[in-house]
């Protein structure tokens, strides 16, 4: 969701609108939660990734 509204910001306004920062910065804060939140569910659950 994020990402689509970015794109659209960064098309309709331009890189540096302050709607367009104020989007990345949301963003950037919804991957690293998501990032948190799945590592440590994998530490509570001693799940590894795997290697490719």
């Amino acid at each position: 969701m994020h990402e689509a509204t970015l794109a659209d910001c960064e098309r309709v306004l331009g890189a540096d609108h302050p709607t367009t920062r104020t989007v990345r910065d949301n963003y950037v804060a919804a991957r690293t939660a998501e990032s948190s939140r799945s590592s440590w569910w994998r530490r509570l659950f001693g799940i590894r990734r795997r290697e490719h």
